[in-house]
């Protein structure tokens, strides 16, 4: 029965699509309803805003196996709570006033947050072969060697190959290796966004394998080819191309807190993107 209108979003993503979800994992901090194309999560204020989440300020009164996506309003068991356009979150990128050589300087800055501050477990070999000692049990080994031989078919740029190896690779509610892809992705958007460089093509030959995983790992996917981004990636990005230095770090080390290895693995993939394409030296 319906209960009339919940208390407002604290934001709401702008790349949710309509239609019905049917539960598909909880967790403490998030609710992921899937259907057989899209993906919404409801989330606390601490996973912050994405391109399909919708942030509530609690979540612990849910217990709704479905739920429905309206133009206006998500209904959620008995509650409608309505999605007013000031609450919508924009997950998109604005490069209208990037500057190539400070995008450039502010690489070099990500890249290196990255080497110094990425946990353990994370691809980050891939950039520093002197972390791959640090996989030592035999699952940990055999993860390092499939990345690595998909990591060669990438250095060669034969992409179709090395991202269908690199697909399903590892840990986590998103495989290491599909974070990676991510972040490949999203190297891409940043060479025709920023650097003015050609990349439909190869966008076109990932997105060919892009066939199977998780609902949520194919959610990652259709919003990274969209050029869609959680609200720690999208402002790291931003900051990329038009932010100061400072700014710069700070996301970096924002995203580098996501997941155990997630934001890692992506920001691997980012830079592995853009210095085998010769964007970073």
């Amino acid at each position: 029965m319906e209960h009339g209108l919940s208390r407002l979003p604290v934001s709401f993503g702008d790349f949710l699509q309509q239609g019905d979800y049917r539960l598909h994992s909880r967790f403490s901090r998030a609710l992921n309803y899937a259907n057989e194309e899209h993906l919404v999560s409801l989330v606390t204020p601490e996973v912050g805003s994405g391109p399909t989440n919708i942030v509530l300020s609690d979540i612990s009164w849910i217990d709704a196996s479905e739920i429905e996506v309206a133009a206006d309003l998500v209904r959620i068991g008995g509650r409608a709570v309505a999605l007013p356009p000031e609450r919508r979150y924009h997950s998109g990128l604005d490069f209208a006033v990037a500057e190539v050589h400070r995008s450039v300087q502010h690489l070099a800055v990500f890249s290196k947050v990255l080497l110094e501050s990425s946990p353990p477990l994370s691809l980050v070999f891939l950039l520093d072969e002197t972390r791959k000692n640090i996989f030592s049990s035999p699952f940990d080994r055999q993860l390092a060697a499939r990345v690595s031989e998909a990591w060669n078919h990438l250095v060669r740029l034969d992409v179709s190959k090395g991202v269908s190896r690199m697909l399903g690779t590892g840990y986590g509610l998103t495989p290491s290796g599909d974070d990676f892809v991510a972040g490949w992705i999203s190297g891409l958007h940043l060479m025709a966004g920023l650097f003015h460089r050609p990349a439909a093509e190869e966008m076109g030959l990932i997105r060919l394998q892009l066939t199977g995983g998780s609902p949520i790992s194919r959610n990652l996917f259709w919003c990274s080819l969209h050029g869609r981004y959680v609200e720690r990636v999208r402002d790291l990005l931003q900051a990329i191309g038009s932010g100061p230095h400072g700014e710069v770090e700070r996301c970096a080390r924002d995203v580098l807190g996501i997941g155990e290895t997630s934001g890692a693995d992506f920001s691997t993939g980012l830079v592995a993107c853009l210095s085998l394409h010769g964007v970073l030296g």
